[in-house]
């Protein structure tokens, strides 16, 4: 069943108004029928189903549920959420997926099944901004004696995407081919010169000593090459490197976008110095894609907050070097990119991203921006006049179910950030008052500011006030600032 992007990319609507709508206090005050967020999401990588028997129940197999009628189920609207916030993190961290924009634009199918619990599962299409879409099947457990949800599952299927399984050749046959001696010639030449620039090799003439292994798949551009070769200097070094070299069918065009090289020279940079990559590694290395997109969030993120930034639309326009070091058994990374944004705007930013190995966490732990331009005036300081902000009669407010479901979308982001930066303890906060809520006509959309009050069950509220961006056309619909004005916890 079709389903607008637009509806179902909000799906927690019902999570914070009942499916009769929003009731109202004697001032006009919007109060909201209490319905509880879903708690503490536990999250896991591996693609296992849970077959685990419960004493009194017995799993069986999943049965399909009405597509209309379960996704308009509150509470399966909040798993469906979840894992589709899920699979597309993982997808932009595996390279599934090239980058966060993605909502569903189709529900092929939504099954339970009773285990341990219930598992839901989902079988749905992704789309993003750019027409780009993804297949994806996600299962989601539920707990409800705890509450505790939980993605268990995942798998992507990518539309009009060429398996990336690389098939061996065989070497004899694949050396002779002029077109793959051409490609082990410039690889080659390639990852000697990186070698030696960064310290990996001692400067000599190397060549081919002996061919490993000769491998080849698909991409969207045309196809990749990988081969593990000995190196030989004639004398004592016989480095053995790895490297992948990407071939354009349309443009003729090469570019090697990965190596390595073990067994050269123990002479190279000490651990506090930076390496230098190849940039190209930002947009075709899952693990550095990951890092990318982490920093950048976190730095535009940063930006607004200082008002460095005017909004959050910011993307990754270019990525100018790439570098990394090891040190104190941490992996750093260096980008220097640009950035830009829909409405003219730009930015050079400069960060660092730690990760460290144990944990297996992330941290930016510098970063510094120049060449900020707004609204395309080039020195940074000038941005268009701002439209006010216009009140918006709440008790009309009631009767729009966009308007709705935008404020339902954005407290749900809002309460998610607020559990991740520790500053909410929990997950079961909902609205108890709107105070107000104002709109702002934008270049390409409105703005809608909610001013309102939340609690949770055991008595912690927050006063908390956000932005929600919304494009009438395309439907998309972002959240730009909040802020938590006064936190209270219950002790």
């Amino acid at each position: 069943m079709k389903i607008s992007i637009f509806i179902l990319s909000l799906t927690l609507c019902h999570l914070v108004f009942s499916q009769s709508g929003p009731f109202f206090g004697p001032q006009g005050e919007v109060s909201f029928i209490e319905e509880a967020i879903p708690e503490e999401i536990i999250l896991e990588e591996e693609f296992t189903e849970l077959l685990t028997e419960e004493e009194g129940v017995l799993p069986g197999g999943y049965i399909p549920l009405n597509v209309t009628e379960a996704s308009q189920d509150p509470q399966i609207q909040g798993f469906l959420y979840i894992g589709v916030q899920y699979v597309v993190q993982q997808g932009i961290q595996n390279g599934d997926i090239p980058n966060s924009f993605y909502q569903v634009s189709e529900i092929y199918s939504i099954e339970s099944q009773v285990v341990t619990g219930v598992n839901y599962r989902f079988h749905v299409q992704l789309s993003d901004n750019q027409g780009n879409n993804a297949n994806v099947t996600f299962v989601v457990n539920y707990q409800e004696e705890t509450g505790q949800t939980e993605v268990t599952a995942y798998s992507f299927e990518k539309e009009g995407q060429p398996s990336d399984e690389w098939i061996e050749l065989n070497v004899t046959e694949a050396s002779t081919d002029p077109k793959i001696q051409g490609f082990l010639y410039s690889g080659t030449q390639y990852v000697v010169q990186q070698g030696i620039s960064e310290g990996t090799l001692p400067n000599a003439f190397y060549q081919v000593n002996e061919i490993y292994s000769i491998a080849t798949r698909e991409t969207q551009e045309g196809e990749d090459y990988k081969f593990e070769v000995q190196l030989s200097d004639g004398q004592s070094n016989t480095p053995n490197v790895s490297f992948i070299v990407s071939y354009n069918t349309e443009t003729s065009a090469t570019k090697v976008t990965n190596y390595t090289i073990e067994g050269g020279s123990t002479s190279g940079p000490g651990p506090s110095e930076y390496t230098p990559l190849d940039p190209s590694l930002a947009t075709t290395d899952p693990e550095i894609q990951g890092f990318l997109y982490f920093g950048t969030q976190y730095v535009i993120q940063q930006g607004i907050s200082e008002g460095t930034l005017p909004n959050s639309f910011y993307q990754v326009g270019e990525v100018y070097s790439l570098a990394n070091k090891t040190e104190d058994q941490n992996e750093y990374y260096k980008f220097d990119i640009s950035i830009t944004d829909n409405q003219q705007n730009s930015a050079n930013t400069t960060f660092e991203v730690r990760l460290d190995p144990t944990t297996n966490t992330k941290e930016v732990t510098s970063y510094s921006f120049s060449n900020v331009v707004t609204s395309g005036q080039g020195n940074g300081t000038t941005n268009p006049p701002e439209e006010p902000w216009v009140p918006m009669d709440l008790q009309q407010v009631s009767q729009d179910e966009t308007i709705l479901l935008i404020g339902a979308y954005g407290f749900a982001y809002v309460v998610q950030q607020g559990i991740d930066s520790g500053t909410l303890p929990s997950s079961t906060y909902q609205p108890t008052v709107v105070y107000s809520l104002e709109q702002q006509q934008a270049s390409n959309g409105i703005n809608y500011r909610w001013n309102l009050e939340a609690a949770d069950e055991l008595g912690n509220s927050a006063h908390i006030i956000y932005i929600t961006f919304y494009d009438p056309i395309s439907t998309y619909t972002e959240v730009t600032s909040y802020e938590f004005v006064n936190v209270v916890r219950a002790f």
